[in-house]
């Protein structure tokens, strides 16, 4: 996908049912301006589930860096830390 300056933001990979996504700095700066911590991570996971509502329930509110939210392509989404400070993203396909 192309991002606003006309370079390649992201692509995503996909082997079977596995997938993987690579996204450029600046794509995910754009994207995350309000969030500059995940912009500055060196790997952020992103993981789909069948229950955003369960996944925000079981979250500490001070590990949310962004709260839910609905993407261009249509998932819900919601981006936090973990124990361990890594930076997760968890998303649901909009219905």
């Amino acid at each position: 996908v192309l991002g606003p300056d006309n370079k390649i933001g992201f692509v995503i990979l996909v082997k079977g049912e596995s997938e993987l996504m690579l996204q450029s700095t600046k794509s995910i700066e754009e994207d995350f301006h309000v969030a500059p911590e995940i912009a500055k991570a060196q790997v952020l996971l992103y993981a789909d589930v069948d229950s955003l509502d369960a996944i925000e329930k079981s979250l500490p509110r001070e590990n949310i860096i962004v709260p839910r939210r609905k993407t261009f392509y249509g998932a819900l989404e919601v981006w936090a830390k973990d124990a361990s400070g890594k930076i997760i993203g968890f998303a649901q396909k909009a219905e």
